[in-house]
């Protein structure tokens, strides 16, 4: 993956994130709004990547109520059509289709298999290592917290990625080891990682949204320091690029430690 596509999906996450203030920027705001744009399917894949959201019933619930008589059969016709379309399977005509999903909803134990590999799919993609939150709350409140300035070295530099680094060298060798090989530049650093993980396109721009989003406190205020450097309470150096390689990086370790 390119440094430019990278650039491009680090940006597109962070359009979707409100800064912390003033109160009107954070309201006009919405991570999901660019999901009018998407279909139905596309627009359920993604919700759920970023928040606990169902686009559907459980298999067994369209059973029960397709047993009551409490789904038309004209629903469960387009429901299917969509499906075989979507798939690219051919059918002859309306009442073969609807005769087969009636078939299949007086065995719903034939979707278990599915369904759970859909939703194991899902959360997978959503959150890579379930420990990589904690770690990242762990360290980015360190950074701010004014009592802890012996992690900061004066003859280094001081920005969130750099004391990142330099923090694991000293705390935790175990990480600093499994991510030996990680180049010096924080662009080089991301697309390292992400060629690692083995992500493609969809995935790199859907699990930076996922970060962004899930860290939505920190991130938001992270983009207001970002739009105010010169601002004269906080003085850090951090960007929301910098959150992303930080949290690939605990991903990553945590992946090749744990292997």
């Amino acid at each position: 993956m390119t440094l430019s596509s990278i650039n491009t999906h680090i940006d597109s996450a962070a359009t979707k994130i409100p800064v912390t203030w003033p109160l009107t920027a954070t309201i006009a705001v919405n991570p999901l709004w660019d999901l009018l744009q998407s279909g139905m399917d596309s627009a359920i894949v993604k919700m759920n990547r970023l928040l606990p959201v169902k686009g559907s019933l459980d298999i067994n619930e369209y059973a029960s109520k397709f047993n009551n008589h409490e789904i038309p059969d004209i629903c469960l016709l387009y429901a299917l059509k969509r499906h075989l379309i979507k798939k690219k399977i051919a059918f002859a005509n309306n009442e073969q289709i609807t005769d087969l999903l009636c078939e299949l909803l007086k065995s719903p134990a034939i979707f278990t298999k599915i369904n759970e590999t859909q939703t194991n799919s899902a959360q997978a993609k959503s959150s890579l290592c379930p420990q990589t939150k904690e770690h990242f709350l762990n360290f980015i409140t360190l950074f701010f917290d004014e009592h802890n300035q012996e992690i900061f070295n004066s003859n280094t530099p001081s920005s969130f990625f750099s004391v990142w680094k330099q923090y694991i060298l000293v705390n935790n060798p175990k990480i600093a080891r499994a991510l030996v090989n990680l180049p010096d530049g924080i662009d080089q650093s991301i697309q390292f990682i992400l060629n690692e993980l083995n992500l493609d396109e969809n995935q790199t721009a859907s699990y930076f949204d996922y970060i962004l989003t899930d860290m939505i406190g920190w991130s938001s205020f992270v983009k207001w320091l970002e739009g105010r450097p010169n601002n004269p309470f906080i003085k850090k150096e951090i960007s929301l690029k910098e959150m992303i390689a930080v949290w690939l990086c605990y991903d990553f370790k945590i992946k090749i430690i744990t292997a």
